[in-house]
């Protein structure tokens, strides 16, 4: 039974130096700050440390193309060699998205779903109408737009308004003689 105790102790022992030795613990490399770093300079760090590497991309208004956003592990974190990083870059391809329905709305609801769908609100003129601040028509680049019509995601759209005066002169009826 003491023999059988003492294999065992001594096998597990022998397992634990083995695994120290075979993972290599304790020896590794800081992974660089990539963030902010054009991916073509992200890469060279990477390739020269010995990583390996992963990019995946999504798409941010007003952030430059190929920009790294994020990364995984995070920087300064002790890998091994050989590791994958994971790298989120800025999408140079601009996404597409329908045309929302801002017929007759406000002003305040149009800035809303324009700011949901990823639009920007381009220019705005006033027309005279009855109605204040009512989207009467709108337009991308010059050419007007229809509800489902697809356009590039962060396009500024731009938006004739009513002024709530309706028309500046009325004529007004003649009156004279009547109770």
């Amino acid at each position: 039974l003491i023999i059988a105790f003492a294999a065992i102790v001594i096998l597990l022992f022998s397992v634990f130096l083995s695994l120290r030795y075979y993972t290599r613990h304790g020896e590794g490399l800081p992974v660089p700050n990539l963030k902010g770093l054009d991916v073509e300079s992200a890469i060279k760090l990477l390739e020269a440390d010995g990583f390996r590497y992963q990019i995946d991309s999504v798409f941010v208004m007003d952030k430059k193309p190929g920009l790294v956003l994020e990364q995984d592990p995070d920087p300064e974190t002790n890998v091994k060699t050989n590791r994958i990083i994971y790298l989120t870059i800025v999408s140079s391809q601009t996404p597409d998205v329908s045309f929302p329905d801002i017929d007759h709305k406000t002003l305040v609801e149009v800035q809303a779903i324009l700011a949901n769908y990823g639009l920007k609100l381009g220019d705005t003129t006033y027309k005279a109408d009855i109605a204040r601040d009512a989207v009467l028509a709108y337009s991308y680049a010059g050419q007007p737009l229809r509800v489902g019509q697809k356009i590039p995601k962060g396009s500024k759209i731009d938006l004739v308004l009513g002024d709530g005066m309706g028309a500046s002169e009325v004529e007004v009826p003649d009156l004279r003689g009547l109770t």
